[in-house]
């Protein structure tokens, strides 16, 4: 993108056909202009902190660029343990290195699924999300 240039992502999920859903989960709006070769995000909808957006953008950043999730709490714990029952039973297939957790044998969409939930736990007050149920990654 060229220098300067404004860049807007705006997110909207698919309508849901039994009318049953929030209208606010999944919605979102970002806004700013590029400088440096970095898109510098200056608007937020719904609005939330530098610190958040940053703690957020960086949680996915572990994910995908290191293909790692860190763990924080006793509560994050427990749903990242019940979605790991599911979708990642077998002994081994996840290798501890303190609070980090990444997949033995690398498979993104089954660490995006394990973190899904954690996002939530974490995320949740600032982003609108469905509930978090063991196996809703």
């Amino acid at each position: 993108m060229p220098e300067g240039s404004t860049l807007d992502l705006a997110m909207a999920p698919q309508r849901s056909e039994d009318g049953d859903s929030n209208p606010a989960v999944g919605r979102a709006l970002y806004s700013g202009r590029v400088r440096s070769g970095a898109w510098l995000i200056a608007e937020a909808s719904p609005a939330v902190s530098l610190e958040t957006l940053d703690a957020a953008l960086g949680f996915v950043r572990d994910l995908v660029e290191e293909g790692r999730l860190r763990l924080r709490g006793e509560e994050e714990r427990v749903v990242f343990d019940a979605n790991a029952a599911i979708y990642s039973p077998e002994e081994g297939s996840l290798v501890w290195e303190g609070d980090w957790v990444r997949l033995a044998e690398p498979d993104e969409r089954t660490l995006l699924i394990l973190a899904a939930p954690v996002f939530r736990m974490r995320f949740g007050a600032y982003w609108p999300s469905d509930p978090i149920d063991a196996g809703d990654g």
